[in-house]
């Protein structure tokens, strides 16, 4: 029987990990999906954080108060 050795990758200088199995390519992929989806959360998460924060004035007075078309504009002009 001839044993063939599995194909080394370097990782680091004098560090290698095996990337002929099946198992550790789906191990690759499955990490940098998790890697990917986490920076997207997190990416969304800043933005909605900065929307609302930009943005929940505007929401709250126009919703909640009764105020005139010139307040309106006041208002607009002033915090946008």
């Amino acid at each position: 029987m001839i044993f063939v050795p599995p194909r080394l990758s370097p990782v680091l200088p004098g560090h290698f990990y095996i990337t002929s199995s099946p198992h550790c390519r789906l191990l690759d992929v499955t990490l940098a999906a998790l890697a990917a989806l986490s920076v997207a959360v997190i990416i969304l998460a800043m933005s909605v954080s900065w929307f609302l924060e930009r943005h929940s004035a505007l929401l709250f007075t126009l919703l909640t108060l009764n105020i005139t078309s010139e307040d309106q504009r006041y208002f607009l002009a002033t915090y946008l």
